[in-house]
């Protein structure tokens, strides 16, 4: 349990530390391929025996072009949201095609609020206030989006079918947006 709470206290100064570095043009991405399957599987594990099922989309290994820390990142943060707030159920799964390979984590709770939606991405606001729930920051979704963007992906959310679903795109490897990116600048988002 002390463990536990450590790696958390240490998620969050992260977090903080990647929201001030990103807010004054300091944060370095190193863009690289990235086997979204594999980041998913190594992010998945540590979470309790069958609780989040894990699917790939399509034959095709998704591989993105981006930071594989950053990506590892975004990952912790909607998983351990999908945990905390979601329903019973988790799916977490991934895919790509020509320009854009993906990751989803879906829940089958109750979602964000519709007047909420934008609102979960800014700084200190979270959406869920149960009882019973830990407190966070309110900065994980902030940190997610900040870091999508910087290597020249997205974060979205929607309700799909009863289902809350967060889905990072990030330019697929040899992409053409990921080839101009890299020539354009010698490196990703900036």
């Amino acid at each position: 349990m002390i463990a536990q709470q450590s790696a958390e206290v240490a998620y969050i100064v992260e977090d903080l530390l990647v929201a001030a570095r990103a807010d004054i043009g300091k944060l370095p991405v190193h863009p690289a391929r990235v086997n979204l399957a594999a980041e998913l599987e190594v992010a998945v594990a540590p979470i309790e025996d069958g609780a989040i099922s894990v699917d790939r989309v399509g034959e095709k290994t998704p591989v993105a072009f981006a930071d594989d820390t950053r990506v590892r990142q975004i990952l912790r943060n909607l998983l351990s949201n999908a945990v905390r707030y979601g329903g019973s159920e988790i799916v977490a799964r991934c895919g790509s095609n020509r320009e854009t390979a993906w990751l989803e984590v879906a829940d089958n709770g109750e979602g964000i609020p519709e007047a909420d939606v934008r609102a979960v991405f800014e700084p200190y606001v979270r959406s869920h206030n149960a009882e019973g729930q830990p407190l966070s920051v309110g900065l994980g979704l902030t940190v997610s989006l900040k870091l999508s963007e910087l290597m020249g992906g997205s974060l979205t959310y929607r309700r799909d079918d009863g289902w809350a679903v967060f889905r990072l795109e990030l330019p697929a490897a040899g992409s053409v947006h990921a080839i101009s990116n890299v020539a354009k600048t010698g490196t990703l988002g900036h």
